[in-house]
């Protein structure tokens, strides 16, 4: 069991630095699906690890980290059977409004349409 729970904490490790680096090259989003599950994948690992090991304060970290991932990805699911409703800093995906694009407005990156006005 001990080499199990070793196991899972390396994995969690591998995810969280994956989604760390993937959001500092641009390439996922905070509110993102895929960074979200790879926290919350990297977050259960790790705390599954820190149980073995007795490390309740990592447990509770992990733990906790884990359930922000989880309210946001529940939230996000739920935001998209809705139409209407906005989650900020995610882009709107209807095809009307013209392709998402980034753009640098006083230092700070926002995003935007590129295509008519509705």
């Amino acid at each position: 069991m001990p080499a199990v729970l070793a196991v899972l904490g390396w994995l969690g490790a591998a995810a969280l630095l994956a989604g760390y680096v993937q959001i500092s090259r641009g390439r996922l989003t905070g509110a993102g699906l895929g960074y979200q599950g790879l926290s919350v994948a990297g977050s259960l690992g790790l705390g599954a690890a820190a149980v073995g090991g007795g490390v309740w304060s990592s447990v509770v970290l992990n733990g906790l980290w884990a359930a922000v991932g989880l309210v946001t990805l529940v939230r996000r699911s739920g935001s998209a059977k809705r139409p209407g409703r906005a989650v900020r800093g995610v882009p709107d995906l209807d095809p009307g409004l013209g392709e998402p694009v980034a753009d640098q407005v006083g230092g700070r990156e926002v995003l935007g349409r590129a295509g008519p006005c509705p």
